[in-house]
């Protein structure tokens, strides 16, 4: 979105103003470092090999790889590191996820579907848990996961 000068209109040009954000099709927070100087976000993101045994599904659906992202410009987005991961697609999914830098570290909760003793969620949307997670030293997590 372009802001004009006097801070009263803002635009947006569908055909060049889209970026590329893996996961962008479900819930994301995004936050910025001034450690890091890097901008840095948990999203459900899809890697191309659950895009391959799952074409023609709803990306939206998709949320059983969470993983922890950064960028220098909000523009162009780096896949640092899969915090978690299940390979169903259908049953389990760590969403809706909020989190915050605590020192080192990024603590977060996630409403989780995923197995439990009375046969798990009904399906991914439908989670039976609210899971607290903690990436410990999250900026050394500087590796580029390509797919």
């Amino acid at each position: 979105v372009h802001i004009s000068a006097d801070g009263k209109t803002g635009t947006f040009d569908k055909n060049k103003d889209f970026i590329s954000f893996p996961g962008g099709s479900k819930k994301f927070t995004i936050r910025y470092d001034s450690i890091s100087g890097k901008y840095w976000t948990l999203s459900n993101y899809i890697p191309d090999a659950v895009k391959a045994v799952n074409q023609g599904a709803d990306p939206a659906s998709i949320r059983n790889t969470l993983a922890l992202m950064s960028s220098t410009d909000l523009i162009n987005w780096k896949v640092n590191k899969i915090v978690l991961s299940h390979p169903d697609v259908s049953k389990h999914a760590f969403q809706y996820v909020d989190w915050l830098f605590s020192g080192k570290d990024i603590i977060l909760l996630s409403r989780t579907a995923y197995d439990d003793a009375e046969g798990g969620a009904h399906r991914g949307h439908d989670a039976n848990y609210l899971t607290f997670h903690r990436i410990i030293d999250f900026r050394k997590n500087t590796k580029i996961i390509n797919n």
